[in-house]
């Protein structure tokens, strides 16, 4: 059950309703949470902080994303590693940030939208296997591998699959010119119209 839900913005990341603001230790807006998400330490991961994080890409499915991984690992169909393991993931994105970008007040929480997709994905079995599905269709394949990274390849496989994911990765490109040229009309596919 759900207790509370805190709805927060600003420029100076602090968490001072949070336990007097000692759950989660920040340090010149650097937090320590895993996957930006999770308190250190913590006998039970019950308790995450959603979307305090700035994707290069969009935040929205990356927030989704993160909620994904706190149900899927609070009703425990997924298991997040150790404290150690977090601690050291933590450490290593720290360093990452570190070598990528200037130190300042500003980027402390900026991730690589695919990678930092993908490492989510990966915690709840649902990151697209290029293989298996080279095999099994070979155009989603193509598509989800050099194609844009639109979030429902991530619905692809896994827990929570969305029968309409393949549809809707293999129309993108339609529905961009549909957006981006008025006079454009979507044509239906082959397979919708029932030609060979």
């Amino acid at each position: 059950m759900i207790e509370t839900v805190v709805l927060s913005t600003g420029y100076d990341i602090t968490f001072p309703i949070v336990e007097g603001g000692e759950l989660i230790k920040v340090d010149k807006n650097r937090v320590e949470l895993y996957k930006y998400m999770y308190p250190l330490d913590q006998p039970h991961n019950t308790f995450a902080v959603i979307g305090l994080i700035q994707p290069l890409g969009s935040i929205m499915p990356v927030a989704e994303m993160q909620a994904r991984v706190f149900f899927s690992a609070l009703s425990g169909e997924s298991a997040l590693p150790c404290a150690s393991e977090m601690r050291r993931d933590v450490l290593d994105k720290r360093e990452r940030m570190r070598k990528h970008f200037v130190d300042s007040h500003r980027h402390t929480l900026q991730v690589d939208y695919i990678p930092f997709m993908d490492e989510l994905a990966t915690i709840i079995g649902c990151r697209p296997r290029f293989l298996p599905l080279l095999f099994q269709d070979t155009a989603l394949a193509i598509a989800t591998t050099f194609g844009p990274c639109a979030p429902y390849i991530y619905r692809i496989n896994g827990p929570h699959k969305w029968e309409g994911a393949r549809d809707a990765i293999l129309n993108l490109p339609e529905r961009v010119k549909c957006g981006a040229l008025p006079s454009y009309q979507m044509q239906p596919r082959k397979e919708e119209t029932g030609e060979k």
